[in-house]
């Protein structure tokens, strides 16, 4: 499949332990603004650089029983899917990973108000925490992953996509603004009625 300029893509990723007893997943948007067309497999392997260079700023936090297995790449106003690429990330901290009800939420903003990306990070090992807050060289890896989110990426080092949010409700695209990531620690909680 040809992406041509101004197609948007979704990229969704699946994370998980090793036995997959714990799955968690990802939605990643971003739009192609170079002028030429790119075959499907060139838009992977801009993907599979992006996914690997933001999960790399955070691998030293993630638990080594939790990875990043793979993401599948969805244009937009298609029904085709472009290819799955395995990626096996493995997280590399030596702890236990936390409960998976604990995240990291990372959020991104757009130019339009109330249209902003957001992210939750699991698998988090238990070392990442000092006293039950996360330690500061973890939320610095964060904000690192973070940055690489909302920057223009693309193949050999180029800004051929930006990062963004697509709404399904109005059919539009946002792109992120600079400088506009928070990074928060949060604990889930389930309730049963």
């Amino acid at each position: 499949m040809t992406i041509n300029q101004y197609d948007v893509l979704r990229c969704s990723t699946i994370c998980a332990t090793p036995t997959e007893t714990h799955i968690t997943s990802n939605v990643y948007f971003a739009q192609y603004l170079d002028a030429g067309d790119l075959d499907d497999e060139d838009a992977a392997d801009d993907w599979e650089a992006y996914m690997t260079a933001m999960w790399n700023a955070v691998k030293p936090g993630i638990s080594n029983q939790y990875s990043v297995r793979r993401f599948t790449l969805y244009k937009i106003g298609s029904a085709d899917v472009l290819p799955t690429r395995t990626l096996g990330l493995l997280g590399t901290g030596s702890s236990d990973f936390m409960p998976i009800i604990t995240a990291q939420q990372v959020l991104a903003r757009t130019g339009r108000r109330r249209t902003v990306g957001r992210k939750f990070l699991f698998g988090f090992g238990e070392g990442a925490y000092e006293k039950g807050v996360v330690s500061s060289g973890v939320i610095g890896a964060i904000q690192a992953y973070a940055d690489l989110w909302i920057a223009p990426f693309g193949g050999g080092g180029g800004t051929s996509w930006q990062p963004g949010v697509w709404s399904y409700l109005r059919g539009t695209w946002h792109p992120f603004t600079t400088n506009s990531v928070s990074v928060q620690a949060i604990g889930l909680s389930r309730r049963r009625l």
